[in-house]
Formats: C-alpha cells, structure tokens, sequence
C-alpha cells in the first residue's frame, strides 16, 4: 500500500472576517506536489467556530480548486449532529473527495453516544469519514467491492468461497465451520487488520482497484 500524506490546513480571513478566497488559495497552490491531499477545516476550532456559510464557502472553494494529483477532504464537524450531516452531504454533493468528522468532545459521550453519532453521519451520507479505518466486509457470495478512500478487508464466511474467489477474498473465516477454535481464527484477522494498518498488507479490493462507491440504504441499522 502506497503511503500518502494529508495535511489539514489553515483558514485565512480577511480583514472583515470573511473567508479570504485569494489568501487560500496561494495555501492550496503551496501545497502541490509536497503531499498528497488537504483537509479544510480541518483543525480543532473551526467546527464551532465558524457558520454553516462559511464553511459552505470553503467547500465551494475546494470543489473548484484544480488540485490535480492531490485529494480534497472537508471536516464536517459540528456540535449538531445534523448539521453534520447536512455539511457531509454538501460536501459529497460537491465532489469533495471524502470527510473528517469527529464527535462533539466538548461534551462528554459515552461508547453508545459515540457510536449512535457516528453511525448516524455515515448511514445517511454514504461517505468513510476521513481517519484510521478499515472496513470489515464480511461475504459468503464473494461480493467484489472496495472503496476509494479505506481499504476494504474482506472475509469470507466459508472456506469454499475463499478457495474459489482467492483473488477477492482477504481472510478466510470458514475454518470456524470445520471445528477450529474461534479465538484463533480472530487472531489471525486482528493481525490482518493491522497488518492492513501499517501497510503492510494490500487488500486485494486495492490491488484490483475495485474502488466503488454506492449508497446502500439510508437508515441506522447497516
């Protein structure tokens, strides 16, 4: 896996507050060619800090931005979980290539809150918030899908499916059937999965370039 480099970057205003278009700009264009993506509005204040308009302006920016060879991201952080997912939305809707979200930290959440926020903002964007992750697409058919920003590790549920689609598959699970203790099994897709992490595993969903995107269903229960 080919490591990249995204860097978030500062906002810049004009005298009167304003999003300054031009200054940002030159922030973009000094960028290019020394990583390999952005992320606006990607510090620890801005999300509370600035309106719904201004960060819609960035966005725009971005959207029309000629980043060439560099990937746009857009933090869609708010205290509202809503207007988090009205700012993903727009950002999907604009072309940005993916989102950075985190929770509301400046009021406690326990594991239930944290999971309901975020699984609220990715049942109904459709997008993989920007971060550490790795999917864990379980499959008996051997579906052939990946993702264009995370790797997509996928595990088959039976071993004559691992056999048969061995160019899809990325951890055969199916031993489980035939009697091989569970925790072993776990074992070795916890080391895959970091493995994965580090890079030191390419998903065979990246290696085919099997990058799709598709809204499965919009509701909580994925």
């Amino acid at each position: 896996m080919e490591s990249r480099y995204i860097t978030p970057v500062v906002t810049i205003f004009d005298d009167k507050g304003r999003v300054d278009i031009e200054q940002n700009i030159r922030v973009y264009d000094s960028l290019k060619g020394k990583v390999s993506g952005f992320v606006t509005m990607g510090s620890t204040g801005e999300f509370f800090a600035l309106n719904m308009q201004s960060s819609k302006t960035l966005i725009d920016l971005c959207s029309r931005y000629p980043k060439e060879e560099m990937r746009v991201y857009a933090g869609a952080s708010r205290l509202d979980v809503q207007e988090s997912v009205e700012l993903a939305n727009y950002a999907y809707e604009k072309g940005i290539d993916g989102v950075m979200i985190i929770s509301p930290y400046y009021f406690p959440l326990d594991d239930e809150g944290v999971f309901r926020f975020y699984s609220t903002i990715a049942a109904v964007t459709g997008l993989v918030a920007a971060g550490c992750n790795v999917v864990i697409f379980s499959t008996g058919l051997g579906t052939p899908t990946g993702n264009p920003i995370v790797p997509v590790l996928k595990i088959s549920t039976n071993s004559a499916i691992a056999e048969r689609l061995s160019d899809i598959i990325d951890y055969d699970c199916g031993p489980i059937i035939d009697g091989v203790p569970l925790p072993t099994i776990s074992k070795g897709l916890f080391e895959r999965v970091i493995e994965t992490a580090s890079g030191d595993y390419q998903v065979q969903a990246d290696r085919l370039e099997q990058f799709d995107f598709l809204l499965w269903k919009r509701s909580l229960d994925l």
